[in-house]
């Protein structure tokens, strides 16, 4: 637009399922002139069953934050990696993708519905940073900031993480 904000070509919404893969509605344009959506259809992207965060960066790039390990069983949900994907098509394809956490957690406490790993993540950009919000085992909430010119312009892989940046509170890691 004239202002600078990025107009959306593409526009999908997506939902958790108990099959290990979210769900997607396209939205059939002109979505705001009345359109409405097409039937929910099984993705490619793999899913723990969990809440994720999807949302768009100041670039124009779909991201979506969330545990893309499927069940292994009818109990068994692992929450013990959170990633992030970017597309760079407006959702359509999701071609990058980091881990933000996966180092084995354990609760310390006993609750009902609790699990180990990483979960509600919710994302907002300000200034040049992404800043990740997510729960730790249900029991600690921990903050990611992860550099925007790292996901826009990622540079070759090292061996190490390069869109983690030393912002990351309260343990360091991330």
């Amino acid at each position: 637009g004239a202002n600078g904000d990025t107009v959306a070509q593409y526009l999908a919404l997506a939902f958790r399922s108990n099959t290990g893969r979210l769900f997607v509605c396209e939205a059939q344009q002109p979505i705001l002139q009345g359109g409405g959506w097409s039937s929910p259809r099984q993705s490619a992207f793999p899913d723990s069953e969990s809440r994720f965060h999807s949302g768009v960066l100041p670039d124009g790039s779909a991201i979506l934050i969330n545990n893309p390990m499927p069940r292994s069983g009818p109990d068994d949900y692992d929450r013990s990696v959170l990633t992030l994907a970017r597309s760079t098509d407006g959702g359509r394809r999701f071609t990058e993708a980091w881990v933000l956490r996966g180092e084995p957690t354990a609760p310390r406490f006993d609750g009902l519905y609790k699990l180990a790993g990483y979960q509600y993540p919710h994302a907002v950009c300000w200034r040049e940073l992404l800043f990740v919000a997510f729960s730790v085992n249900k029991e600690d909430v921990e903050l990611c900031a992860c550099a925007l010119e790292a996901l826009t312009h990622p540079a070759p892989s090292r061996g190490s993480n390069p869109l983690i940046s030393p912002y990351f509170y309260p343990s360091g890691r991330c």
